[in-house]
Protein backbone atom coordinates (compact mmCIF):
# COMPACT_ATOMS: atom_id res chain seq x y z
CA UNK A 1 0.00 0.00 0.00
CA UNK A 2 1.47 3.42 -0.96
CA UNK A 3 1.78 6.05 1.37
CA UNK A 4 2.19 9.78 0.65
CA UNK A 5 3.68 11.75 3.04
CA UNK A 6 2.51 15.44 3.52
CA UNK A 7 4.51 18.60 4.22
CA UNK A 8 3.26 20.52 7.10
CA UNK A 9 1.30 23.38 6.26
CA UNK A 10 3.52 26.64 7.02
CA UNK A 11 1.08 28.93 8.91
CA UNK A 12 1.32 32.93 8.34
CA UNK A 13 1.18 32.65 12.72
CA UNK A 14 4.54 30.31 12.33
CA UNK A 15 6.22 32.84 10.15
CA UNK A 16 5.81 35.56 12.36
CA UNK A 17 7.29 33.84 15.34
CA UNK A 18 10.52 33.03 13.26
CA UNK A 19 10.81 36.06 11.77
CA UNK A 20 10.02 37.64 15.37
CA UNK A 21 12.84 35.31 16.83
CA UNK A 22 15.41 36.24 13.40
CA UNK A 23 15.03 39.98 14.31
CA UNK A 24 15.65 39.41 18.17
CA UNK A 25 18.88 37.54 17.28
CA UNK A 26 19.80 40.12 15.18
CA UNK A 27 18.94 43.06 17.81
CA UNK A 28 21.44 40.60 20.09
CA UNK A 29 24.28 40.69 17.82
CA UNK A 30 24.22 44.74 16.90
CA UNK A 31 23.80 45.43 20.81
CA UNK A 32 27.20 43.11 21.64
CA UNK A 33 29.22 44.23 18.56
CA UNK A 34 28.27 48.31 19.65
CA UNK A 35 29.47 46.77 23.26
CA UNK A 36 32.54 45.42 22.15
CA UNK A 37 32.73 48.81 19.66
CA UNK A 38 32.94 50.89 22.40
CA UNK A 39 35.04 48.71 24.77
CA UNK A 40 37.59 49.04 22.02
CA UNK A 41 37.11 52.97 21.77
CA UNK A 42 37.14 53.16 25.64
CA UNK A 43 40.15 51.57 26.58
CA UNK A 44 42.24 51.67 23.21
CA UNK A 45 41.14 54.84 21.27
CA UNK A 46 40.47 57.25 23.68
CA UNK A 47 43.45 57.19 25.33
CA UNK A 48 45.46 57.65 22.41
CA UNK A 49 43.12 60.72 21.46
CA UNK A 50 43.20 62.15 24.66
CA UNK A 51 47.10 62.04 24.69
CA UNK A 52 47.54 64.21 21.53
CA UNK A 53 48.22 67.54 22.98
CA UNK A 54 46.89 70.50 20.87
CA UNK A 55 48.78 73.73 19.62
CA UNK A 56 48.33 76.42 21.78
CA UNK A 57 48.95 80.04 21.63
CA UNK A 58 51.39 81.08 24.39
CA UNK A 59 49.82 83.51 26.95
CA UNK A 60 50.56 86.31 28.51
CA UNK A 61 53.22 85.22 31.89
CA UNK A 62 50.58 85.76 34.86
CA UNK A 63 47.14 84.16 32.75
CA UNK A 64 45.29 81.13 34.17
CA UNK A 65 47.02 78.44 32.30
CA UNK A 66 44.13 76.54 30.00
CA UNK A 67 43.79 72.84 30.00
CA UNK A 68 44.99 70.17 27.15
CA UNK A 69 44.39 67.11 28.01
CA UNK A 70 43.54 64.88 30.67
CA UNK A 71 45.15 60.96 30.42
CA UNK A 72 45.20 57.66 32.08
CA UNK A 73 47.55 55.41 31.88
CA UNK A 74 47.28 51.46 31.11
CA UNK A 75 50.72 48.39 31.14
CA UNK A 76 50.02 44.92 29.94
CA UNK A 77 45.79 45.73 30.83
CA UNK A 78 46.18 47.12 33.76
CA UNK A 79 45.27 50.48 35.02
CA UNK A 80 48.22 52.24 36.45
CA UNK A 81 48.00 55.38 38.96
CA UNK A 82 50.37 58.07 38.25
CA UNK A 83 52.68 58.99 41.20
CA UNK A 84 55.59 61.42 39.92
CA UNK A 85 56.39 63.01 36.62
CA UNK A 86 59.55 65.04 35.66
CA UNK A 87 60.47 66.59 32.29
CA UNK A 88 64.09 66.47 30.89
CA UNK A 89 65.12 67.72 27.92
CA UNK A 90 63.48 65.54 25.06
CA UNK A 91 61.49 63.40 27.51
CA UNK A 92 58.22 63.15 30.28
CA UNK A 93 59.09 60.17 32.78
CA UNK A 94 56.08 59.13 34.76
CA UNK A 95 56.11 56.50 38.07
CA UNK A 96 53.26 54.89 39.68
CA UNK A 97 51.78 54.50 43.03
CA UNK A 98 53.81 50.60 43.87
CA UNK A 99 55.11 50.36 40.83
CA UNK A 100 59.02 49.55 39.97
CA UNK A 101 58.23 51.27 36.49
CA UNK A 102 58.97 54.25 34.86
CA UNK A 103 57.51 55.14 31.74
CA UNK A 104 59.20 57.14 28.89
CA UNK A 105 57.49 59.63 26.49
CA UNK A 106 58.28 62.54 23.82
CA UNK A 107 57.30 65.65 24.28
CA UNK A 108 54.41 64.95 22.07
CA UNK A 109 53.45 62.17 24.43
CA UNK A 110 54.43 59.33 22.50
CA UNK A 111 55.27 56.49 24.71
CA UNK A 112 59.13 55.77 23.72
CA UNK A 113 59.28 52.78 26.24
CA UNK A 114 59.17 51.90 29.58
CA UNK A 115 62.17 51.64 32.15
CA UNK A 116 61.96 48.97 34.92
CA UNK A 117 63.74 49.23 38.09
CA UNK A 118 64.51 45.79 39.28
CA UNK A 119 68.45 45.73 38.87
CA UNK A 120 70.44 44.87 41.03
CA UNK A 121 67.24 45.28 43.90
CA UNK A 122 64.00 46.61 42.89
CA UNK A 123 63.63 50.39 43.35
CA UNK A 124 59.75 51.26 44.09
CA UNK A 125 59.76 55.17 42.94
CA UNK A 126 58.82 57.56 45.63
CA UNK A 127 59.65 60.42 43.78
CA UNK A 128 62.17 61.22 40.47
CA UNK A 129 64.09 63.74 38.76
CA UNK A 130 65.97 63.88 35.87
CA UNK A 131 68.93 65.72 34.44
CA UNK A 132 70.07 66.05 30.88
CA UNK A 133 71.90 62.64 31.34
CA UNK A 134 70.49 60.91 34.73
CA UNK A 135 67.43 59.80 35.96
CA UNK A 136 67.21 60.03 39.81
CA UNK A 137 64.67 58.17 42.23
CA UNK A 138 64.21 57.86 45.86
CA UNK A 139 62.61 54.92 47.19
CA UNK A 140 61.04 56.11 51.09
CA UNK A 141 60.72 52.41 51.86
CA UNK A 142 64.47 51.25 51.02
CA UNK A 143 65.65 54.52 52.13
CA UNK A 144 67.95 55.55 49.50
CA UNK A 145 68.66 57.69 46.27
CA UNK A 146 69.61 55.70 42.86
CA UNK A 147 70.91 57.29 39.97
CA UNK A 148 70.62 55.72 36.63
CA UNK A 149 71.31 56.52 32.92
CA UNK A 150 68.64 58.06 30.65
CA UNK A 151 68.05 54.55 29.82
CA UNK A 152 67.07 53.06 32.82
CA UNK A 153 70.84 51.24 33.81
CA UNK A 154 71.73 51.50 37.33
CA UNK A 155 74.65 53.52 38.06
CA UNK A 156 74.81 53.92 42.02
CA UNK A 157 73.29 54.60 45.06
CA UNK A 158 73.35 56.26 48.48
CA UNK A 159 71.56 55.22 51.42
CA UNK A 160 73.54 56.57 54.19
CA UNK A 161 74.16 60.05 55.95
CA UNK A 162 78.05 60.61 56.79
CA UNK A 163 78.83 59.36 59.54
CA UNK A 164 77.03 55.79 58.79
CA UNK A 165 74.57 56.05 61.94
CA UNK A 166 71.83 58.13 60.42
CA UNK A 167 69.83 56.52 56.79
CA UNK A 168 68.19 58.92 54.18
CA UNK A 169 64.64 58.60 53.97
CA UNK A 170 63.98 60.64 50.82
CA UNK A 171 60.52 61.20 50.19
CA UNK A 172 60.79 64.23 47.64
CA UNK A 173 63.66 65.27 45.80
CA UNK A 174 64.10 67.57 42.97
CA UNK A 175 67.06 69.52 41.03
CA UNK A 176 68.60 71.95 38.65
CA UNK A 177 70.75 70.09 36.63
CA UNK A 178 73.87 70.85 39.43
CA UNK A 179 72.17 70.51 42.84
CA UNK A 180 69.81 67.84 44.43
CA UNK A 181 67.47 68.83 46.96
CA UNK A 182 66.13 65.90 49.07
CA UNK A 183 63.19 65.81 51.82
CA UNK A 184 63.32 63.78 54.96
CA UNK A 185 60.69 64.21 57.05
CA UNK A 186 61.64 61.97 59.52
CA UNK A 187 64.93 63.85 60.20
CA UNK A 188 62.79 66.88 59.57
CA UNK A 189 65.85 68.33 57.35
CA UNK A 190 66.43 68.74 53.76
CA UNK A 191 69.72 68.14 52.19
CA UNK A 192 71.87 69.28 49.38
CA UNK A 193 73.44 67.31 47.49
CA UNK A 194 76.43 68.33 44.23
CA UNK A 195 75.39 66.05 41.06
CA UNK A 196 78.84 67.90 39.99
CA UNK A 197 80.89 67.65 42.55
CA UNK A 198 83.47 64.63 42.55
CA UNK A 199 84.02 64.59 46.36
CA UNK A 200 83.13 61.58 47.78
CA UNK A 201 79.27 61.17 49.32
CA UNK A 202 79.97 57.49 50.11
CA UNK A 203 82.22 57.39 47.23
CA UNK A 204 79.00 58.74 44.76
CA UNK A 205 77.71 62.24 45.79
CA UNK A 206 78.45 64.91 48.30
CA UNK A 207 76.61 66.41 51.10
CA UNK A 208 76.59 70.00 50.73
CA UNK A 209 74.49 71.11 53.30
CA UNK A 210 71.08 70.15 55.41
CA UNK A 211 68.49 72.63 55.78
CA UNK A 212 67.27 74.08 58.78
CA UNK A 213 70.38 72.71 60.46
CA UNK A 214 70.17 72.75 64.28
CA UNK A 215 67.62 75.06 64.55
CA UNK A 216 64.10 73.19 64.02
CA UNK A 217 62.29 76.16 64.94
CA UNK A 218 61.01 77.63 61.83
CA UNK A 219 60.73 74.10 59.61
CA UNK A 220 60.01 70.98 61.21
CA UNK A 221 58.12 68.81 58.74
CA UNK A 222 59.62 69.51 55.11
CA UNK A 223 57.41 68.19 52.20
CA UNK A 224 58.57 70.03 49.07
CA UNK A 225 61.73 71.45 48.07
CA UNK A 226 63.65 72.37 45.01
CA UNK A 227 66.20 75.42 43.96
CA UNK A 228 65.58 78.58 42.09
CA UNK A 229 67.44 79.42 39.25
CA UNK A 230 69.19 81.92 41.63
CA UNK A 231 70.68 79.61 43.82
CA UNK A 232 67.80 80.37 46.29
CA UNK A 233 66.38 77.22 48.02
CA UNK A 234 62.62 77.40 48.38
CA UNK A 235 60.88 74.71 51.10
CA UNK A 236 57.46 73.35 51.60
CA UNK A 237 56.54 72.83 55.11
CA UNK A 238 53.53 70.65 56.30
CA UNK A 239 52.56 73.09 58.73
CA UNK A 240 51.64 75.13 55.53
CA UNK A 241 54.30 77.75 56.09
CA UNK A 242 56.42 77.64 52.86
CA UNK A 243 59.91 79.77 52.82
CA UNK A 244 62.78 80.42 51.13
CA UNK A 245 66.29 80.03 51.93
CA UNK A 246 69.76 81.65 50.48
CA UNK A 247 72.19 79.55 48.69
CA UNK A 248 74.02 79.18 52.46
CA UNK A 249 71.18 78.00 53.65
CA UNK A 250 69.25 80.96 55.55
CA UNK A 251 66.12 82.21 56.15
CA UNK A 252 64.86 85.09 53.49
CA UNK A 253 61.61 85.11 53.72
CA UNK A 254 57.96 83.45 53.59
CA UNK A 255 55.94 82.66 50.99
CA UNK A 256 52.87 85.01 50.53
CA UNK A 257 49.60 83.27 51.34
CA UNK A 258 46.51 83.43 49.57
CA UNK A 259 43.70 85.00 51.29
CA UNK A 260 41.20 81.91 50.06
CA UNK A 261 42.31 78.52 49.46
CA UNK A 262 45.51 78.73 51.84
CA UNK A 263 48.62 76.55 51.11
CA UNK A 264 48.40 73.93 53.91
CA UNK A 265 49.80 70.73 52.65
CA UNK A 266 52.45 71.40 49.74
CA UNK A 267 54.29 68.60 47.83
CA UNK A 268 55.89 69.58 44.86
CA UNK A 269 57.74 72.75 43.55
CA UNK A 270 58.38 73.22 39.40
CA UNK A 271 59.94 75.90 37.99
CA UNK A 272 58.60 78.12 34.84
CA UNK A 273 61.16 79.66 32.78
CA UNK A 274 59.57 81.96 30.34
CA UNK A 275 62.85 83.13 29.17
CA UNK A 276 62.97 80.01 27.10
CA UNK A 277 62.93 79.74 23.33
CA UNK A 278 63.28 77.51 20.80
CA UNK A 279 67.27 78.80 20.86
CA UNK A 280 68.69 77.45 23.98
CA UNK A 281 70.05 80.11 26.36
CA UNK A 282 72.51 79.91 29.40
CA UNK A 283 71.55 80.04 32.15
CA UNK A 284 73.85 82.89 32.98
CA UNK A 285 71.19 84.44 30.47
CA UNK A 286 68.06 83.87 32.11
CA UNK A 287 65.56 86.89 33.12
CA UNK A 288 64.40 86.51 36.86
CA UNK A 289 61.28 88.74 35.62
CA UNK A 290 60.03 85.88 33.87
CA UNK A 291 60.95 83.18 36.52
CA UNK A 292 57.63 81.41 38.14
CA UNK A 293 57.84 79.16 40.90
CA UNK A 294 55.05 76.62 41.17
CA UNK A 295 53.79 75.16 44.27
CA UNK A 296 51.50 72.29 43.88
CA UNK A 297 49.18 71.78 47.51
CA UNK A 298 47.60 68.78 48.01
CA UNK A 299 44.86 69.55 50.26
CA UNK A 300 43.48 72.15 48.53
CA UNK A 301 44.03 70.55 44.73
CA UNK A 302 45.15 74.28 43.60
CA UNK A 303 49.08 75.49 42.04
CA UNK A 304 50.29 78.59 43.38
CA UNK A 305 52.38 80.66 41.08
CA UNK A 306 54.95 83.09 42.26
CA UNK A 307 57.93 85.42 41.35
CA UNK A 308 61.48 84.60 42.53
CA UNK A 309 60.97 87.36 45.82
CA UNK A 310 57.86 85.21 47.09
CA UNK A 311 55.02 87.22 45.85
CA UNK A 312 51.72 85.53 44.88
CA UNK A 313 51.28 85.94 41.24
CA UNK A 314 48.17 83.30 40.19
CA UNK A 315 46.63 80.50 42.02
CA UNK A 316 44.72 77.99 38.92
CA UNK A 317 42.88 75.53 37.95
CA UNK A 318 40.60 78.59 38.39
CA UNK A 319 37.15 76.37 37.32
CA UNK A 320 37.76 73.24 39.72
CA UNK A 321 40.24 71.51 41.95
CA UNK A 322 43.10 69.22 41.41
CA UNK A 323 41.92 65.82 42.69
CA UNK A 324 44.22 64.44 44.76
CA UNK A 325 47.94 66.05 43.13
CA UNK A 326 50.72 64.16 44.10
CA UNK A 327 53.23 65.94 41.30
CA UNK A 328 53.94 69.07 39.01
CA UNK A 329 56.71 69.31 36.27
CA UNK A 330 57.26 71.71 33.66
CA UNK A 331 58.14 72.02 29.89
CA UNK A 332 59.38 75.75 29.71
CA UNK A 333 60.17 75.19 25.87
CA UNK A 334 56.92 74.35 24.91
CA UNK A 335 54.70 76.19 28.04
CA UNK A 336 53.26 72.76 29.02
CA UNK A 337 52.27 71.81 32.71
CA UNK A 338 51.74 68.37 33.72
CA UNK A 339 50.15 67.19 37.35
CA UNK A 340 49.79 63.79 37.92
CA UNK A 341 46.19 63.30 39.71
CA UNK A 342 45.78 60.21 42.22
CA UNK A 343 42.02 59.80 42.70
CA UNK A 344 41.24 60.32 39.04
CA UNK A 345 44.79 57.58 38.00
CA UNK A 346 45.38 61.01 35.45
CA UNK A 347 48.17 62.83 34.05
CA UNK A 348 47.01 66.46 33.25
CA UNK A 349 48.10 68.66 31.08
CA UNK A 350 47.93 72.66 30.85
CA UNK A 351 49.53 75.17 28.30
CA UNK A 352 50.17 78.56 29.32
Amino acid sequence: METTQTQPETTPARLAKRESRNWGGIILLVLASILVFYGVYLFQFKPMLSMRLPQHQPLSLDSPPVLLTSFQVREGGKDLTPQNVAVGHDSIYVSFVGESLIQVYSPTLKQLGSLHLDKPAVIIPTAITVTDSQLIVADTIKGLIAVFDSDGEYVNSVAWYPGHSVRVRPTQIATDGKLLTVVDPKAAQVAIISLVNQQPFFDFLELMDLIPGEDHSRLREPSAACIAPEGSIWIGDASGKTAIYSPAGDFVNELEQPELTRITTPICFAIADGSKSATPVSKEHWQPDLIRVHLIDKTTGKVYVYDLSGHLKLVYPQDRDLRQPTSIAINSLRREIFVTESATRSITVFGY
